[in-house]
C-alpha cells in the first residue's frame, strides 16, 4: 500500500498546474472579480474527497507502535482517540495535528491568566512553541 501524504499531494499538483499552464498559455484577459488560482489550488480538496467518496483513495492515519515498532494504519472511519497496535496491542495516544497548544500563566494578581504562546501540531502531535524568558517571580 502506498501513503501519500497530503502535502504530497498540494506539491504535485501545483508542479502539474505549472506545467499544464506552461504548454497552455492563458488566453485573453481573465475575468478580475475571481481569484483563478487560489480556485485550482483548493479544488484538489474537492478531488480527493470525491475519491474517497469512491473508495478509490483512503483517508486515515499511519503510525509506528513504540513498543514493537510495527507500521499500523487506522482508516479515518476508525480513528480514536486511543490506538491499539495491530501486533502487540500496546494502546497509543492518537496526535492532534494542527492543533493549538497555548501556555498560560497566572498574572501578578494571581486571579487572571496570561497568554505567553502557542504552537500548532504536526502530524506526530509534535510542537514547538518559544516561550519568553523570563526571571521566577519572587514571593
Amino acid at each position: 500500500m502506498d501513503f501519500v501524504s497530503y502535502d504530497d499531494h498540494k506539491t504535485s499538483w501545483k508542479t502539474y498546474r505549472a506545467a499544464c499552464w506552461a504548454v497552455h498559455p492563458q488566453q485573453g484577459d481573465p475575468a478580475t472579480d475571481v481569484d483563478w488560482d487560489r480556485h485550482e489550488e483548493e479544488s484538489l480538496d474537492a478531488c480527493l474527497i470525491e475519491l474517497r467518496r469512491r473508495q478509490i483513495m483512503f483517508q486515515g492515519h499511519r503510525w509506528t507502535c513504540r513498543k514493537c515498532h510495527h507500521r499500523n494504519w487506522v482508516d479515518l472511519a476508525t480513528l480514536a482517540s486511543e490506538l491499539s497496535c495491530q501486533v502487540c496491542k500496546q494502546p497509543a495516544q492518537a496526535p492532534v495535528a494542527g492543533a493549538t497548544v497555548d501556555f498560560f500563566a497566572l498574572d501578578a494578581s494571581g486571579t487572571r491568566s496570561v497568554l505567553i504562546g502557542s504552537g500548532l501540531t504536526n502530524a506526530s502531535g509534535q510542537y514547538r512553541a518559544v516561550l519568553p524568558d523570563v526571571p521566577a517571580p519572587a514571593n
